[in-house]
């Protein structure tokens, strides 16, 4: 939920991704070769993540606000452009380090990774998913996961401009997991811990303040 006075409301956020294959200076394209060979090309996108698969999926997301785009009081909507981080663990994609040259960190292609399907459930126009044109996935030794889509959303918001200009408006974004059931996978929201340059968004909007998030 945000709030916005002569605003629009959203999280945002400016995320600074430094891309490497691995985080360990030890590790050589050698060892990085093996735990592809041996772990990552294993891998299934259409297999959840666990070793049980009677358990659930916890999935945790985490979303930031990069800038408001238009807030239509005629459509009753908002446009927006947003990135989210994803958590999960993917206890298939285990390894010991020493294994690896002290390989910690590794970015898995998409093809061979499983991801929560998320959607809006609000949006304006259809439910669409949630970054299928920029995927970039970030595995942890200890099948921690992170996965971080950017994109425009355009989404439903009850908009009174009665008070204009003086008007308070508070919209939400309703995100789901829409190719699985709640007994496969939970989604949580956690609260970023990146703090942005204007408050509650990366880049300010001429007629829109956003004051919560």
């Amino acid at each position: 939920m945000m709030k916005l006075t002569n605003c629009i409301l959203v999280a945002c956020v400016a995320l600074l991704l430094s891309m490497h294959m691995h985080s360990s200076e030890g590790a050589t394209d050698e060892d990085v070769e093996r735990l592809f060979e041996d772990k990552v090309k294993k891998g299934n996108s259409k297999i959840r993540p666990v070793k049980n698969q009677s358990e659930r999926v916890e999935v945790e997301m985490s979303l930031f606000m990069v800038a408001i785009l238009d807030v239509n009081e005629v459509q009753q909507s908002v446009e927006a452009t947003i990135w989210m981080k994803v958590f999960w663990k993917n206890e298939l994609l285990v390894w010991n380090p020493s294994d690896y040259g002290n390989l910690t960190l590794i970015y898995p292609p998409k093809e061979n990774m499983w991801k929560p399907d998320l959607a809006m459930s609000n949006g304006y126009n259809e439910l669409a998913p949630v970054g299928l044109d920029f995927v970039l996935l970030k595995s942890c030794h200890d099948g921690q996961t992170v996965w971080t889509p950017g994109q425009k959303v355009h989404f439903l918001c009850k908009i009174d401009v009665s008070k204009f200009p003086f008007d308070t408006q508070t919209c939400n974004m309703e995100f789901l997991n829409w190719a699985g059931t709640k007994e496969e996978t939970s989604l949580k929201y956690r609260d970023p811990e990146i703090e942005l340059p204007y408050g509650h968004v990366a880049y300010p909007n001429s007629e829109w303040t956003v004051t919560g998030m």
